[in-house]
């Protein structure tokens, strides 16, 4: 189900100010689906977060998107703050 995107697609039309989001948690390609079916005209890009400190669990939700084609994978064992420098620095 994408309930979870469904919430996320309407914060986001309530911040229409802001022009890059991290979404830090999704899991399954129907949030995938939903987010680009809401925002057509976006350039939305899934980017795999490593952190050498996190084992995934060996939950199904923890491995859905494993085979979804990123163009990027950013390392980062810092803070949210480090992880949001690192997105800035992507060039789309």
């Amino acid at each position: 189900s994408s309930i979870w995107a469904k919430k996320v697609v309407s914060h986001i039309l309530e911040h229409d100010d802001t022009n890059i989001w991290i979404i830090t948690d999704w899991r399954y390609l129907e949030e995938l689906k939903q987010m680009k079916t809401s925002f057509p005209e976006w350039t939305i890009q899934p980017v795999r977060v490593a952190r050498s400190t996190v084992t995934p669990l060996s939950d199904i939700s923890e491995h859905q998107l494993d085979s979804c084609s990123t163009d990027y994978t950013l390392e980062n064992d810092g803070t949210f703050k480090d992880l949001k420098k690192k997105v800035k620095q992507i060039k789309l």
